[in-house]
């Protein structure tokens, strides 16, 4: 499949997800939210775990692409040292003796791409510039998907991080729609990791 189009594959499910999360906002003539807080949760955190979960497709994709000797959007071509046959046996070759490859480690993905690809390129440098901003958000996909103790702790270290205040007991929803304070007026903190995700998505598929 040609780069743009997983490219164009993960943005239109970002904006899909961004819209079921408005809709969680919406608001009657009288000016008051039309949905409760619980359904309001609900749309933030089902809708980051499916940008996340396209996020990790699009890992694999634009990966196995690759293998394949699919050319950038710039029209680059990858050097590799494998030549899968198909899109089936390149997945075979990266899982190899595992069950199955964890797209959501990016330290996986770059070892992955050192043995598969010249230098690791495009994935090394791209995905160790956003190392830090991965490890938060599996920080917070983990709070989604099974809300401890544990996980409630390191929440709430994300979050007085990026706020730059002291918090304690944060909901995964408080965290991303609260405003960023480094951002532009009105940006929350899903904007912030939303931008850096876009942008290593698109260097990945111009191959730079």
């Amino acid at each position: 499949m040609p780069h743009q189009d997983n490219l164009k594959t993960f943005r239109v499910a970002v904006k899909k997800y961004l819209e079921f999360i408005s809709n969680g906002y919406l608001q009657n003539a009288q000016g008051k939210t039309v949905f409760d807080k619980t359904f309001q949760d609900f749309c933030v955190q089902a809708s980051f775990l499916g940008i996340f979960v396209a996020w990790e497709a699009f890992l694999e994709t634009t990966f196995i692409d690759y293998t394949l000797g699919v050319p950038s959007i710039t029209g680059q071509q990858m050097s590799k040292y494998v030549s899968p046959i198909d899109r089936a046996h390149s997945n075979r070759i990266l899982i190899g003796s595992q069950k199955y490859v964890d797209w959501a480690n990016s330290e996986t993905v770059v070892r992955l791409a050192n043995l598969y690809l010249k230098n690791g390129e495009p994935f090394n440098t791209n995905l160790k510039s956003i190392q830090s901003h991965i490890t938060d958000l599996k920080t917070i996909r983990n709070a989604c998907a099974h809300l401890s103790s544990t996980t409630s702790t390191q929440l709430d270290s994300v979050a007085s991080r990026l706020l730059g205040t002291p918090i304690s007991g944060v909901t995964v929803t408080a965290l991303l729609t609260a405003t960023d304070p480094n951002g532009q007026p009105g940006e929350t903190i899903l904007d912030r990791y939303l931008s850096f995700l876009d942008a290593c998505a698109e260097n990945l598929a111009k191959g730079e």
